[in-house]
């Protein structure tokens, strides 16, 4: 399992790849194809803070929630409205994170 420092940056999730209780995130600093539907965002800081992101005017990401975050293991905590639970991790690569919903 890669470092904890590589869960530290800001999550899009990817409807088109996503299904069921599996999430799959890109970096917000990837090229992203278009949505038809709004992306969620997440960032996982290094601090342990959590921000839920949505779209605003212009589709500009804002904060819309803040919370914590922390991981063992193979295992993400999220305490953050809209996304709290427990999670597997599934991938964790520099460019991609696969969560499962426990």
């Amino acid at each position: 399992m890669k470092d904890e420092a590589e869960l530290c940056r800001d999550w899009v999730e990817i409807h088109e790849e996503s299904g069921g209780d599996v999430m799959v995130f890109r970096p917000s600093s990837d090229i992203l194809p278009p949505s038809r539907r709004v992306r969620r965002r997440l960032e996982l800081a290094s601090s342990g803070a959590a921000t839920g992101k949505a779209a605003g005017p212009n589709d500009a990401p804002v904060a819309e929630s803040a919370g914590s975050w922390s991981r063992e293991g193979r295992t993400l905590h999220v305490a953050l409205p809209g996304w709290s639970g427990d999670y597997d991790i599934s991938e964790l690569t520099d460019d991609r994170l696969v969560l499962k919903k426990r």
